[in-house]
């Protein structure tokens, strides 16, 4: 069997006790032997201490090293989120831009295709101006021919007089500017109109062609403020337009309205006048606009604007009872 290893404390003890029984050990030392027989066990528990504090400062050195790492992750994982989320803001922020560019591209092409007609009706125009000097000394000639060889050729003078009311005609035609009519919900709009649509919140915009000239490259747009957007605002068939912004007088460039607008595909022809059914006048509807439930102010003003080839543009401004 393994022999226990002799304890140094526990032999010194022994052998002083012998040495004190023979009279070895003087008397006067005796009090330290029995002191340090008496401390031999605080000895003992002193190691255990020792061991035991040496084990803690070791488990608490391993703690405060996890959490020191643990607090760098997660200062690591902060940050890496915060820099995604940037990221991902700064993408929103692209698209965004990306729809207003293509919103805006949308309507200079609109408004290149609206200038390119106006500019072929003034040529137009023009042309018919132009043609006018020419045209009346052939019939100042014809007229002076016919008075002078043939007084009494009815056939002759009613070319002539047809020929006149074909240049008047036209003139006029050249001169002569369309109008019309804006009516939402069946309702005849003038400018500063309060309409109520609480029921429905829906606006049914009709355009009446009052002239007897047919309407070409009809816009309507539509304005409101920017609390009303997109999300507010069912527009289908209309073309969402950039954000409008104050000029003029004043600061400028602070956003102002947020605007959408509807173009007619084909002409409105002007109105006929039959005999027997009295006027006919030809209207135009645009896509239904649908004030969502979601947004939840009471009232709302909106600018309405009407523009066409050769007519006026008319303007109104309609507060919306919702």
């Amino acid at each position: 069997m393994p022999q226990k290893k002799p304890d140094t404390v526990t032999g010194f003890v022994s052998a002083a006790k012998e040495s004190a029984k023979e009279g070895l050990i003087p008397k006067w030392l005796m009090p330290f032997v029995t002191w340090f027989r008496i401390e031999r066990s605080g000895i003992k528990t002193g190691w255990k201490l020792f061991f035991i504090l040496a084990l803690f400062v070791l488990g608490m050195g391993a703690w405060a090293m996890h959490k020191w790492d643990s607090t760098k992750f997660e200062s690591l994982n902060s940050t890496h989120s915060a820099s995604n989320s940037f990221l991902l803001g700064r993408i929103e922020q692209f698209k965004e831009d990306k729809k207003t560019s293509d919103a805006t591209i949308q309507s200079q092409k609109a408004d290149i295709g609206r200038l390119t007609t106006e500019k072929t009706s003034a040529e137009n125009r023009a042309a018919i101006f132009e043609a006018i000097p020419l045209q009346v000394p052939a019939i100042i000639t014809n007229l002076a021919n016919f008075i002078a060889t043939q007084p009494t050729n009815s056939e002759k003078l009613k070319g002539i007089l047809f020929e006149i009311e074909t240049l008047t005609n036209a003139l006029a035609e050249a001169t002569s500017r369309p109008t019309f009519d804006l009516y939402i919900n069946d309702i005849k709009i003038i400018n500063g109109t309060v309409l109520d649509v609480k029921q429905s919140r829906m606006l049914r915009i009709e355009v009446r062609n009052t002239s007897a000239f047919s309407l070409e490259q009809l816009y309507v747009d539509f304005a409101a403020p920017l609390a009303l957007d997109q999300t507010n605002l069912d527009a289908a068939g209309w073309t969402l337009g950039p954000i409008k912004v104050m000029t003029g007088a004043g600061p400028s460039g602070i956003p102002k309205a947020n605007s959408w607008t509807w173009h007619a595909t084909q002409p409105i022809p002007g109105s006929v006048t039959d005999a027997g059914y009295g006027d006919f006048v030809h209207a135009y509807y645009a896509e239904f606009l649908h004030v969502s439930t979601n947004f939840h102010y009471p009232v709302i003003q909106v600018r309405i604007a009407v523009s066409a080839v050769r007519a006026k543009i008319s303007n109104y401004t309609v507060t919306l009872l919702l």
